[in-house]
């Protein structure tokens, strides 16, 4: 049986730690890719109550309906004229909070 030289045996053992340390972060980076907190449909959501915030906002429209969300209003920390809008998906996600000047009903 013949010798291995000692300086083959280093590269492959420097080889294969190197494969494992790009294996380990690719194994990383796929787990939190998967792991992602907000799926796509509820920030898509999101995007659209902005959008749909600052257009009733500049024409002075309250009516933030929509059948792919719930919307609740509730008491602001802020001073008086101050309302809290939260819009709430259909998988009771809160998806928006935005504080809102109460419109004066005189």
């Amino acid at each position: 049986m013949g010798k291995i030289k000692s300086s083959s045996i280093t590269e492959v053992v420097i080889a294969m730690t190197i494969i494992a340390i790009c294996f380990g972060v690719a194994s990383i980076v796929f787990a939190r890719s998967i792991m992602v907190t907000q799926n796509f449909q509820d920030f898509k959501l999101q995007t659209e109550i902005q959008g749909e915030v600052w257009r009733d906002l500049m024409t002075e429209n309250r009516d933030f309906s929509s059948d792919e969300y719930v919307v609740n209003e509730i008491e602001s920390l802020m001073p008086a004229p101050f309302v809290v809008v939260e819009f709430i998906s259909n998988s009771n996600s809160l998806l928006w909070n935005q504080e809102i000047l109460q419109k004066d009903e005189n």
